[in-house]
């Protein structure tokens, strides 16, 4: 039995053309061309290839091409050619790893270059990086051993040429858009993930897609893998999973209209592994994350962690209909690129050999958070050819696209309006006061409509202005902790009768007190007639308890006393909480307890019994 296995893996490894057998993330897999799908959820160009997870019924077929297979009739008493039998089959394809069957890393369409700076060009199989060169019937010419500075500089500017029309406002979304090309060019040099390029426009027909089908088709030759957004989470795995699977190099998320984001899509940046359930199986499977991912929209908004992300690209047009400009150098210029796609490739080529040689590559310190290989890998090009760094703009998105961080201002803002330094108000509660304070239509627009509003900016799904708390709860404690102008939003850590509390927290609370008790008010603003109504308060809630009495703000006095601790500089909470439980971390003296607004300054509650 085992001999047989191991025969007909030797078998399959000898296999060529459209049999050609690899192994991918301990599975069977062979190189197709794409067929013509054009639905709704998926565009490919057709024959562009594509690579394909073998399935039993597939794997039968290509071993009964690959060997003759007997069974032994007892009719004739004789061994008789048979197709694989059904174990042989399965056996096969669950052995997860096979000894004479060479991995596949990705397949290209044109030369490129190994780790060693030396040039990939023969079609095939090439062991030392795992790549399929499939350059099928374009003929790119070699290029020179050792170019040099001013070759690099004649290579950029032929780069540049096919993206001489479209409107960029700045050098380095232009530099960006060549940085994209390279990227999918030497996507296997690069062992870390890289960057979503963002195409960004300010009016419709700028030109987003034409810019991203030019990239490509100097890339690959191809079209991009076109998808479209989706706002279901399972829907978008659904589609970048086919994806990782098929081994597009391009995924093309086209014409967003809703922020760019959500978890799935944030995950499949920054891993090298995309893992998800295979369709229509009750079982999980993986493929290599080796995509470049482009996203194009009118005043695309990223959202969550993904400005980080994103790479932007900008195109900027003065004109009201874009769609409808006749003055460009090309008028076909997708087909002027296939036509010059052979220079243009060796120039790519050119440009990167030549940097890889030279020996006056510039100190580079730059990093860019989880896309640190790329960077180093990608902008130094243009730094050293004295040209605009391609990641210009990509600090600047991050600040400036955050629609999120400007969310959660506006949040903190409206609540502080409303609720001040409360440390009491829960989400149901919030709901209770806005639908009290704004179910009066006459009632102009105010503080009670703007905190609304500024909470429903947290659900994206809210229906008539109804606020589901529970929903916008999950979407707020994702930014706990998050600072924003000098301010967090955070949650109390003691549950009330109708949930957590929510308040605006003031940056500087330190240890503990920010985390378990965060808004301590500052009592010199506290006014004498203030003060009474809280030793009062205190009073009843406390009882006889011993307080160490010292002057009050209302006196002015001085507050060097010295405070009960527990030896660890911390001191207790006031009566109103009593508990082993409840120290807190002494930063000053200059406090209110947020559980009943006691003034602490000379009022420091003994450790209740």
């Amino acid at each position: 039995m085992a001999d047989t296995v191991a025969l007909t893996e030797k078998a399959l490894a000898s296999m060529t053309g459209s049999s050609k057998v690899f192994q991918r993330t301990r599975a069977l897999v062979r190189i197709l061309p794409a067929e013509k799908k054009t639905t709704a959820d998926f565009k490919r160009d057709p024959g562009s290839p594509l690579i394909q997870t073998l399935n039993l019924a597939s794997l039968r077929l290509i071993m009964a091409r690959s060997a003759r297979f007997f069974t032994f009739d007892k009719r004739v008493k004789d061994w008789v050619g048979d197709a694989p039998q059904a174990w042989v089959v399965e056996s096969v394809q669950s052995l997860g790893y096979w000894e004479n069957i060479v991995p596949l890393t990705g397949i290209i369409t044109a030369p490129t270059m190994r780790e060693d700076g030396t040039i990939l060009g023969e079609a095939g199989y090439d062991e030392a990086t795992g790549l399929f060169y499939a350059p099928g019937n374009i003929e790119f010419s070699p290029i020179l051993d050792s170019p040099t500075k001013e070759d690099a500089k004649e290579a950029m500017a032929l780069l540049l040429e096919p993206f001489r029309d479209f409107p960029f406002p700045n050098d380095w979304d232009r530099h960006a858009a060549v940085a994209a090309v390279l990227t999918v060019m030497f996507r296997h040099l690069i062992h870390g993930n890289v960057p979503l390029f963002g195409v960004n426009a300010n009016t419709p027909g700028t030109g987003k897609g034409l810019l991203v089908d030019v990239i490509a088709t100097i890339a690959t030759g191809c079209a991009p893998a076109r998808i479209p957004q989706k706002q279901q989470e399972e829907e978008t795995d659904k589609l970048l999973f086919t994806a990782a699977l098929e081994g597009d190099p391009i995924i093309l998320i086209d014409n967003c209209r809703m922020p760019l984001g959500g978890e799935t899509l944030e995950l499949a940046i920054t891993s090298r592994l995309y893992k998800s359930r295979l369709l229509g199986k009750n079982e999980n499977s993986s493929a290599p994350q080796n995509a470049v991912y482009f996203a194009t929209g009118n005043n695309l908004h990223p959202s969550g962690d993904m400005p980080r992300r994103v790479m932007p690209i900008k195109l900027t047009s003065m004109l009201e209909r874009p769609d409808q400009r006749n003055d460009f150098q090309q008028s076909d210029l997708i087909q002027w690129v296939k036509d010059h796609r052979p220079s243009l490739v060796c120039a790519a080529l050119t440009l990167m050999r030549a940097y890889y040689i030279a020996d006056d590559k510039p100190e580079w310190k730059k990093k860019m958070g989880s896309f640190e290989q790329w960077s180093d890998t990608i902008r130094p090009l243009f730094t050293w050819l004295g040209m605009a760094d391609p990641a210009t703009a990509h600090g600047e998105s991050v600040l400036s696209d955050d629609s999120d961080l400007d969310k959660l201002l506006e949040l903190i803002e409206a609540w502080r309006a409303v609720y001040a330094d409360s440390t009491k108000t829960t989400l149901k509660m919030a709901k209770q006061d806005i639908g009290l304070n704004t179910q009066d239509k006459a009632v102009p627009y105010g503080k009670y409509h703007r905190l609304r509003d500024a909470l429903l900016a947290f659900d994206e799904n809210a229906r008539n202005g109804e606020l589901n708390t529970v929903v916008i709860g999950k979407a707020i404690g994702r930014f706990e902790d998050r600072v924003v102008s000098g301010w967090q939003f955070v949650h109390g850590k003691k549950r009330l009768e109708n949930g957590y509390p929510w308040f605006a927290n003031p940056v500087g609370a330190v240890g503990a007190v920010a985390k378990s008790n965060p808004s301590w008010k500052d009592a010199d603003s506290v006014s004498e007639e203030e003060t009474a109504v809280q030793d009062t308060r205190h009073a009843s809630l406390g009882g006889e308890s011993e307080i160490a009495t010292v002057a009050t703000a209302a006196t002015g006095a001085s507050n060097d006393v010295e405070l009960p601790t527990d030896g660890n500089n911390h001191v207790p909470k006031c009566l109103c909480s009593p508990g082993e439980d409840n120290w807190v971390q002494w930063t000053t003296t200059k406090m209110l307890c947020t559980e009943c607004s006691i003034s602490m300054i000379g009022r420091i509650a003994a450790a209740a019994d």
